[in-house]
């Protein structure tokens, strides 16, 4: 099985731009987390929300055919 790194990498250009995180986005994260541990826990939570985000998208498109 390939690394968690390994996969992250493979994912990154697949991310549909809806769903990514924007450079703003980042800083804010960044800006607002008291230190390293707090932005990982934080990014991941927004990754979970833009997840959530693409399932229900995805739901409703279903839902119209």
């Amino acid at each position: 099985m390939k690394n968690l790194m390994q996969k992250i990498q493979d994912t990154q250009g697949a991310i549909n731009n809806h769903y990514s995180m924007s450079w703003g986005q980042m800083e804010e994260i960044k800006n607002n987390s008291e230190g390293t541990l707090a932005i990982i826990v934080n990014s991941f939570a927004f990754g979970y929300m833009q997840g959530v985000k693409a399932a229900k998208a995805a739901g409703r498109k279903v839902a119209k055919l």
